[in-house]
């Protein structure tokens, strides 16, 4: 069975902290490249997805939910 890889996009755009994971060792900056997990809705149904930005190790560096035009 072969892997598919995550979609990918760029942070063009500051997130609020508060979307931003608590146990995050690190802060987004516009300009890292994400990992796409999962779709979502804010309470006003306005797209969002959930995202990762990961180390060269693989590991998280951060992840949030972003709104789909702070990502492209």
């Amino acid at each position: 069975m072969t892997q598919l890889e995550p979609k990918g996009a760029t942070l063009v755009a500051n997130i609020d902290p508060a979307r931003v994971e608590a146990s995050s060792p690190n802060a987004p900056t516009i300009g890292d490249v994400v990992q796409l997990d999962q779709g979502t809705e804010d309470e006003n149904g306005r797209p969002m997805s959930l995202v990762y930005c990961r180390n060269a190790d693989g590991s998280v560096r951060w992840s949030a939910l972003v709104y789909d035009h702070e990502i492209e």
